[in-house]
């Protein structure tokens, strides 16, 4: 079976990164779970969404840097 894990996006994970990254666990969850019923299973195609999220990310904060 195909999971998403934390440890697969963060490496090695402890609470502090729950804590710090609250966002990002909120964001995987939301992209596995919709209204509460499982809507994605496929770890690469979850990964994937949060990756292009992250860069997204990189880029407006590169943004706005200049």
């Amino acid at each position: 079976r195909d999971r998403v894990s934390t440890q697969s996006t963060w490496g090695n994970v402890c609470e502090l990164d729950l804590i710090f990254n609250f966002h990002k666990a909120y964001y995987i969850l939301d992209e596995v779970l919709l209204n509460g019923e499982l809507q994605e299973t496929s770890k690469k195609a979850v990964l994937r969404v949060i990756s292009a999220q992250e860069n997204l990310l990189e880029g407006s904060s590169a943004d706005r840097l200049e």
